[in-house]
């Protein structure tokens, strides 16, 4: 649903599966916080990307939409050691190789992505 622009419904729909499931899968943190950046919820999605990094370390997907997000903030002290994790865990990781994983309907999504993990500093490509 959030890749279609239904951020808020997709997190009513995560916010029901954990109540009826409360050992939910690692992955659902992981779309739940890029859902609210989507919508602005800003702090909301810093806690909820860091509850997936810690259920899934080697979760890179969640660190870069971390990073984005701290980015947005202006706190790139705070995106920096984040995203030294990410390139430590994967080296080959670029802006670009991520957007491919990132099935935005909308360009204008992606671009803004783009632009935040840029200033970041992430690479863009290889």
């Amino acid at each position: 649903m959030f890749w279609a622009g239904e951020a808020q419904r997709s997190l009513e729909a995560f916010a029901r599966a954990k109540r009826l499931s409360p050992r939910y899968p690692a992955w659902i943190p992981g779309v739940e916080g890029v859902a609210q950046h989507m919508i602005g919820r800003h702090e909301d999605a810093i806690v909820t990307l860091s509850e997936a990094i810690r259920r899934l370390p080697t979760n890179h997907m969640a660190r870069a939409r971390l990073i984005a997000v701290y980015a947005e903030l202006d706190r790139l002290k705070e995106a920096k050691p984040v995203a030294s994790e990410l390139l430590e865990l994967q080296p080959e990781f670029t802006i670009q190789s991520y957007l491919k994983t990132q099935p935005f309907k909308s360009p204008e999504r992606k671009e803004w992505v783009r632009d935040l993990l840029l200033k970041a500093g992430l690479p863009e490509s290889e």
